[in-house]
């Protein structure tokens, strides 16, 4: 995926602000991935004098582990994300049809291909679509988006919310 790593999407941030499920860029293989991360480990001071942080982090395409280690006070590439809660439609074909809950008139409901979002996800959107009492039950999807990236991190039906990520 190409990158510009000067986009107001990225924010360089020093290695010991990160949180767990925070969304980074991490290098593989000369290629950069969007990475999840699960957990946040410190090692004490060395010799040299410098805390290391041990950063586990899983990837939010092919959930592939990574650990990786960074000396405290280097800087990373953390991703902005943007949320956005869209009410399910209609799931017809290869489409996913929606309206915005937003009361933003100027903000447009897009229609999602199904081939955007990961079989898990799709699973779950679909079954929760088709398993409403009735016509009348909403449910709704929070979507994160950041370039190259579309994830639903939550499914809300009848009350109930399911996280996915």
């Amino acid at each position: 995926m190409a990158i510009d790593m000067n986009s107001p999407q990225y924010e360089h941030i020093q290695v010991n602000s990160l949180k767990v499920n925070d969304i980074l860029l991490a290098e593989n293989s000369g290629r950069l991935d969007y990475c999840k991360v699960t957990d946040i480990s410190t090692a004490k001071p060395g010799k040299h004098g410098s805390a290391k942080f041990l950063i586990k982090a899983q990837n939010v395409f092919t959930l592939k582990s990574y650990e990786v280690s960074h000396v405290s006070g280097s800087k990373i590439i953390k991703v902005k994300l943007k949320r956005t809660e869209y009410r399910i439609v209609d799931i017809f074909g290869e489409e996913v049809y929606t309206e915005t809950t937003s009361h933003d008139s100027a903000t447009e409901a897009p229609v999602f291909l199904k081939s955007e979002f990961s079989p898990d996800s799709l699973f779950a959107l679909e079954s929760a679509f088709a398993e409403r009492e009735n016509d009348n039950e909403e449910v709704t999807v929070m979507v994160v988006t950041a370039p190259s990236l579309l994830m639903i991190e939550t499914i809300r039906k009848g009350g109930k919310i399911y996280t996915l990520r």
